[in-house]
């Protein structure tokens, strides 16, 4: 059975002359079997596999970050960043909604619980922030916690 997932990433990116923040409230598919994989739902165009939950998610993590990386190595400037990085971010396609939409389904139906992950409603929306950080001045109530992975509802 593939799991609808919830997740919420944020990562400082170094770029080409700027400092940006990236936060990202998300979509995937998790998957087992003879490993596991979570893939990207929104955003769409990166998976990751692992031995089990633990190395999948961390891959998977990883796998985000890597995408906003290679994409400030060629920005020249954070307006160019920013603009590749919301194409990204954006980006779903029919087969994977429409798989996660089932898997949703499925466990509304069942009313699945995994004892792993905490339950999240479903309705929250894809959403996600990329902002320059370079000449900002911050302060401690920016930081926000990560959730990793919680169970669509």
């Amino acid at each position: 059975m593939a799991l609808p997932l919830l997740f919420s990433f944020q990562q400082p990116v170094f770029g080409n002359g700027f400092l940006a923040g990236v936060r990202m409230y998300g979509r995937a598919l998790l998957e087992e079997g003879d490993e596991t994989w979570i893939s990207g739902v929104a955003p769409v165009g990166f998976a990751a596999g692992g031995a089990d939950r633990g190395a999948a998610f961390t891959a998977f993590r990883n796998a985000w970050v890597t995408v906003l990386f290679d994409i400030a190595s060629e920005s020249h400037s954070f307006e160019a960043f920013k603009q590749a990085c919301t194409e990204f971010l954006n980006s779903t396609t029919p087969g994977f909604t429409a798989e996660w939409d089932a898997a949703l389904a499925e466990v509304r139906r069942t009313q699945y619980v995994d004892p792993t992950l905490k339950r999240e409603q479903s309705d929250h929306e894809v959403t996600f922030d990329v902002v320059e950080l370079t000449q900002q001045q911050h302060d401690s109530s920016e930081n926000v916690l990560e959730v990793g992975l919680l169970t669509a509802a």
